[in-house]
């Protein structure tokens, strides 16, 4: 069961009040939370936080994850957010190095210069647009084999 300690919205239309509590990750942000830590009201000039940092240590220690949002909120505060040293992290710190060793070698030592020919600017073209370039090409050569064939004679 994967733990997390985040923020739940109480409060009324336009006037958020939110409660910090340890629930289930599985469970929507106003579902039945497992203990409540503190309280947190964004309406107040000094935007008051109260919470209990042991308990949230405590939750920490034993597997807990603090979500995104409030460890944000708890750094702006001056809280130190305890790390999470569990096996979710790791794996994902290793998955991060090995995709960037993996980009590092994808990379070619070199870009070779594209050609004008090589892909067409602006997509395909239509068909009266290649119907009227064929008929251009077609006349182009007809004008040089032209001048060339009397030379022969």
């Amino acid at each position: 069961m994967a733990v997390r300690i985040r923020l739940a919205r109480h409060g009324r239309l336009h006037l958020p009040f939110y409660r910090i509590v340890v629930l289930d990750g599985r469970v929507h942000r106003g579902g039945q939370e497992t203990e409540i830590l503190g309280t947190y009201n964004p309406l107040l000039k000094d935007k008051t936080i109260t919470i209990d940092m042991e308990k949230v240590g405590a939750w920490v220690a034993q597997g807990a994850q603090i979500s995104v949002p409030l460890a944000k909120l708890l750094k702006h505060e001056g809280y130190t957010v305890p790390a999470f040293t569990g096996k979710a992290r790791v794996k994902k710190a290793e998955r991060a190095a090995t995709k960037l060793v993996a980009k590092a070698k994808a990379k070619p030592a070199a870009k070779t210069p594209k050609l004008a020919g090589d892909k067409p600017r602006f997509g395909t073209a239509s068909r009266r647009a290649a119907l009227k370039h064929a008929k251009t090409v077609k006349a182009a050569k007809k004008a040089e084999a032209a001048p060339a064939a009397p030379a022969q004679a």
